[in-house]
């Protein structure tokens, strides 16, 4: 929800929440993508880099690097 409005930090901060209780790729991805457009390459590319560590074939993690 935060994501698609453009609200990059509120997003950052919902995901991370969000892992801590119940981790997931999807949500990995989605953090990935908030640190991007936010400008945070360097974090962007730990989250889809730990995305493909877990599911080497990941189609969003590698479209994303």
């Amino acid at each position: 929800m935060f994501l698609e409005r453009g609200e990059f930090d509120l997003a950052i901060e919902h995901l991370r929440a969000r892992l801590t209780l119940r981790p997931s790729i999807g949500a990995l991805v989605n953090l990935g993508v908030a640190h991007a457009r936010r400008g945070a390459i360097e974090e962007a590319m730990q989250c889809f880099e730990e995305v493909l560590a877990r599911n080497p074939h990941q189609p969003d993690a590698h479209a994303n690097l």
